[in-house]
């Protein structure tokens, strides 16, 4: 009985040990797995568990290259919000809009035709307004506004300034087009045709534009079409100072009547 029961407990421990001994190996299996899939930094790539390769001839295993090999992509990184950047931006498109592009410095004249485009956080409305003899364009909310002699860019920004400063926008872009205004002239003058009117001219300058007066032309009789009127002006008193030459309007058309012989 005695040597049955020693034997037993022999049995016994060395199960125990034997358990202890796998167990051991275990641990050292998880550590070796964990050890081997764990990045050191996120620049760094993982390194694949291969046993069956020896530790100094391990590749690092890249997630992309997996991905391409399957006939597939990696996702493109999420980029972050870099608030200088942001800061930046809003700070170049201020700059743009305080400074207008050279193209659009025309300079306004009475009777040019505009085209004025308000931009608000709401709404786009666009207004076509005709320059008038006192160099003002009448606008909403605001009146007349002196536009006269100034660049389109330096109208805009003394629009936008009037709207903010008044207190009917807080935010407001405005934009104007100046739209080429023409007018007529014919009868006896050396080139009758269509001119744009810019600058603004009166009567006798428009006639000197056209080459001044041709052989026969009758300097005492020039009528001006305008809209559904007709006037007349005499052209000598004009020139003698007698008259005052008017100034002429976009759409204007002017005859240069011939003399009666």
């Amino acid at each position: 009985m005695t040597a049955l029961k020693e034997h037993t407990q022999s049995r016994v421990s060395q199960r125990g040990k034997y358990m202890a001994h796998v167990t051991l190996v275990f641990i050292v299996a998880i550590t070796a797995l964990t050890t081997g899939c764990t990045s050191v930094n996120k620049h760094q790539s993982v390194t694949r568990y291969r046993p069956d390769v020896p530790a100094r001839e391990r590749k690092p295993w890249i997630w992309a290259d997996t991905l391409a090999a399957s006939g597939l992509q990696a996702p493109l990184p999420t980029p972050s919000t870099d608030i200088n950047a942001t800061n930046t931006a809003v700070a170049a498109d201020r700059h743009v809009k305080g400074s207008r592009p050279a193209t659009e410095q025309r300079i306004l004249h009475t009777g040019d035709a505009v085209i004025i485009t308000l931009l608000t956080l709401t709404q786009s409305n666009d207004y076509q307004e005709d320059i008038d003899s006192d160099g003002e364009v009448k606008l909403i909310y605001l009146g007349n506004v002196q536009v006269s002699g100034k660049t389109t860019s330096e109208a805009e920004t003394l629009i936008e300034n009037l709207y903010i400063k008044n207190e009917i926008y807080t935010d407001i872009n405005v934009s104007i087009r100046a739209q080429k205004v023409t007018y007529f002239i014919r009868g006896e003058v050396k080139a009758p045709q269509q001119y744009v009117l810019a600058p603004p001219k009166n009567l006798m300058q428009a006639i000197a534009e056209a080459g001044g007066y041709a052989l026969y032309a009758n300097e005492k009789k020039i009528s001006i079409r305008r809209d559904n009127r007709l006037l007349w002006y005499n052209g000598k008193n004009i020139s003698s100072g007698k008259d005052q030459a008017p100034l002429i309007q976009g759409g204007d058309i002017i005859v240069v009547e011939q003399k009666i012989f």
